[in-house]
């Protein structure tokens, strides 16, 4: 097979800008639930530039599915990252470099072959698409957009780890959407949940990457993310000892009528905050698993009394209201 070769007339050389020589090889890698299966099926750098866009057909169907990970036991670590993309690059030798386009879950966009006479990494003509904003909520909660910075570090995070096949039972308690994609993210153990057309996959992250995201989620939703203290009581008692023609007790005309996801101590205190018509600066959480009933209590630290107890159950629906005195 013969190596593409590129005419140049001689006058050319006195144009002050050198042409570059870019060869777009399209590689649709869908990744699926997992690598391919050997690194040894994954052509050298050098077969790439040699053969140039005559690369193709039966050995990119080949290494379907390999992932940046993949590419590294083949060719080693990437020389770098090329400045503004979701892109890695290789140096072959002193003039040329194979440049990997990611997108999404580190799917391959394309590959390209540049002449590295250029003074330094360029762009090709056609660069791999970004993705599109990316956004963070609460479950249930109000979406956030993430800065540029931050949504390339999750992305990174998404495409350098390793997912498995099937969804984790975590209780996830924010999800994260782009370009299409909706992930679902639990922040006590640091795994992500992505549910796909055909079948689903997750992702447990390292306690490095969950500090990380943790830390992002942090500052674009303030809120602590330690774990809430959930003390034990018991319903039963509570309807025994008030009645609902009691002074303080509201057993209808309620805010929460309709069902929603508790699944988290921070989703459950939101929740009751819509039922909450005092001045507080303190919550307490309470839970009788018996009964599947929450208690959120609102109140002000030091104070006497002016307190207001809501009691939901496991649907999100409130059952009950007593204010203290």
């Amino acid at each position: 097979m013969k190596a593409l070769k590129i005419p140049v007339k001689k006058d050319f050389w006195n144009y002050r800008l050198k042409k570059i020589s870019v060869l777009l090889l399209a590689l649709s890698l869908a990744l699926a639930l997992c690598a391919c299966s050997s690194s040894d099926i994954i052509p050298s750098l050098e077969e790439i530039v040699e053969n140039g866009a005559e690369w193709g057909g039966e050995q990119i169907q080949q290494v379907q599915g390999c992932t940046l990970a993949d590419l590294e036991k083949a060719w080693g670590e990437a020389d770098g990252e090329l400045p503004g993309e979701y892109a890695y690059f290789w140096k072959v030798d002193d003039t040329t470099s194979v440049n990997v386009y990611y997108h999404r879950n580190a799917e391959i966009e394309h590959i390209t072959v540049t002449n590295a006479d250029d003074e330094q990494q360029t762009a090709p003509a056609n660069p791999a698409p970004q993705p599109a904003q990316m956004s963070l909520a609460q479950v249930d909660g109000s979406a956030f957009d993430l800065s540029k910075e931050n949504a390339k570090t999750i992305q990174q995070i998404l495409d350098s780890g390793s997912w498995v096949p099937d969804a984790t039972d975590c209780a996830s308690d924010y999800v994260l959407t782009f370009d299409g994609r909706t992930i679902y993210y639990h922040s006590d153990c640091g795994t992500f949940n992505e549910r796909l057309e055909q079948s689903n996959q997750s992702l447990r992250l390292s306690d490095a990457d969950r500090e990380t995201v943790n830390a992002i989620i942090q500052a674009i939703i303030p809120h602590d993310l330690s774990p809430v203290e959930i003390l034990p009581f018991s319903y039963e008692k509570v309807l025994q000892m008030w009645k609902k023609s009691d002074s303080g007790v509201k057993s209808d005309g309620f805010q929460n009528t309709s069902e929603a996801v508790i699944a988290t101590p921070q989703q459950v205190i939101e929740r009751a905050q819509n039922e909450c018509t005092i001045e507080y600066d303190t919550t307490s959480l309470a839970y009788d698993s018996a009964a599947d009933i929450w208690r959120v209590t609102f109140y002000t630290e030091g104070s006497v009394g002016n307190s207001q107890d809501v009691y939901l159950n496991g649907n999100g629906l409130t059952a009950l209201i007593i204010y203290g005195e």
